[in-house]
């Protein structure tokens, strides 16, 4: 195995900030800014514990760890893709405070019944 060669290995674990992969009896780690060229909000939406995928070695360490990339192997595209729950995460986050900020600026009129005229 060198730098450069793409492998297959198995995800083992995943964490936050990306999956340890076994190759061959050695690990490896995907850092979660070398799964896609997208942003990636949930590591689990583009890998999966127990399935295997291909990996560009990025590098060797000298105790023999791997550092792996699957955003390697791909073309960047043009456009953006998401998933559709990642996409729309940062919107979820913000509609409170906006469904907020509309009913302050917004107040309910008050109806012709409601009135002591």
């Amino acid at each position: 195995m060198r730098k450069g060669d793409v492998v297959q290995g198995v995800v083992i674990a995943i964490k936050p900030y990306g999956a340890f992969v076994d190759v061959d009896g050695r690990k490896g780690l995907v850092h979660i800014s070398e799964v896609a060229h997208d942003y990636v909000y949930d590591i689990e939406d583009f890998l999966r514990k127990g399935k295997t995928y291909k990996f560009k070695i990025l590098s060797i360490d000298d105790e023999g760890r791997l550092s792996l990339s699957r955003k390697a192997l791909r073309k960047q595209t043009r456009r953006m893709n998401v998933t559709l729950s990642a996409g729309f995460a940062p919107l979820k986050e913000k509609l409170p405070d906006w469904i907020r900020e509309w009913y302050e600026n917004n107040p309910p009129m008050e109806s012709e019944a409601e009135t002591d005229d």
